[in-house]
């Protein structure tokens, strides 16, 4: 997507891709993108398309984003790397990979828009995305700096 509000999903882990997917269908995921879009694109289709779906993106190149603003990359850099130990935030690359990748059991990162991050977190914080149960926990003790450093950081990847 070129479009800020919506992900990036060239590249996307399939598993994650395939829960998030479920997720719409069963109506899991309450943010209003979800609501007034992804629930009734996904309403109809049963597992076997929902898997097709999730292979197909998962099989696209991602592609590079802008990067987003130097001193709050860096900033986000240090919590991704290293967490926030002080405020209980573990880092986030050890979930996420290396350089955003994620994994089998995390979404990619990488080059995701800072608006469509700043308010997955925020859909966390909601209770939003009830499929996601460790990330309400981890995302609780960000401030919304750190949010903005984190998402930053993300883009450019």
């Amino acid at each position: 997507s070129q479009n800020p509000s919506f992900p990036r999903i060239a590249g996307q882990q399939a598993n994650y891709l395939m829960t998030t997917l479920k997720a719409f269908r069963e109506h899991l995921r309450k943010e209003p993108e979800a609501v007034s879009y992804m629930w009734g694109m996904a309403q109809n289709k049963d597992d076997n398309t929902l898997n097709l779906l999730s292979l197909y993106f998962n099989s696209k190149a991602p592609t590079a984003n802008e990067k987003g603003d130097p001193d709050l990359s860096a900033k986000g850099k240090v919590i991704y790397e290293n967490g926030i130990t002080q405020s209980g935030v573990p880092a986030c690359i050890s979930c996420h990979g290396a350089h955003g990748e994620g994994s089998i059991i995390a979404p990619r990162l990488a080059g995701q828009h800072i608006d469509y991050l700043i308010k997955q977190f925020t859909a966390f914080r909601q209770g939003d995305r009830t499929e996601a149960t460790t990330m309400p926990a981890l995302v609780k003790n960000l401030s919304a700096d750190d949010e903005k450093a984190i998402a930053n950081y993300l883009q450019g990847m």
